[in-house]
């Protein structure tokens, strides 16, 4: 499976090979269930979570709003298999040559793959705060996150004043 870095460097590469006509047609890339990231079914992908987030159903529905923001070609978000219970986003993003696909595709397979990313560092998986803060075992990029893993109780949500 390819993930992170790696997927947008493949999706960037096929984009690439159709621009040269190494491939012929367009290329659709598409995915169901990702991760934490783009699911939450508390019975399997985010069981067991170290936040205790396993019925967080905030982050499937941030994927499919940041994979819109990103441009990709078809967000479905939809009930998995326990209607109620789990939610999970689905997303199409298309190759085709152009510099327009090239720059959705960038902008998605990294937004894509970042949230799965972002809500593992977030539930407190160290691995995933490593890759956050650039120092993952296969790649030297970082995300920046925003409201850095504070409890609910800690978390600001900007500056007392006239209408706080």
């Amino acid at each position: 499976m390819l993930y992170g870095i790696w997927r947008k460097k493949f999706g960037l590469a096929i984009n690439q090979a159709i621009k040269d006509g190494r491939i012929k047609g367009t290329v659709a890339f598409s995915r169901d269930n990702l991760d934490s990231g783009s699911i939450v079914n508390p019975t399997f992908e985010s069981e067991n979570m170290p936040d205790g987030g396993d019925y967080i159903s905030d982050w499937p529905y941030l994927n499919g709003l940041l994979d819109c923001a990103a441009g990709c070609d078809l967000i479905a978000i939809q009930q998995n298999y326990s209607m109620g219970e789990a939610v999970h986003t689905c997303v199409t993003m298309i190759a085709d040559g152009t510099e327009e696909a090239y720059r959705r595709l960038a902008a998605c397979l990294t937004t894509d793959s970042g949230i799965g990313v972002i809500r593992h560092a977030q539930a407190g998986y160290q691995s995933a705060k490593d890759v956050t803060n650039g120092k993952g075992k296969f790649t030297t990029d970082s995300i920046k996150v925003p409201l850095w893993w504070q409890p609910a109780e800690k978390v600001t949500f900007g500056p007392k004043g006239k209408y706080r």
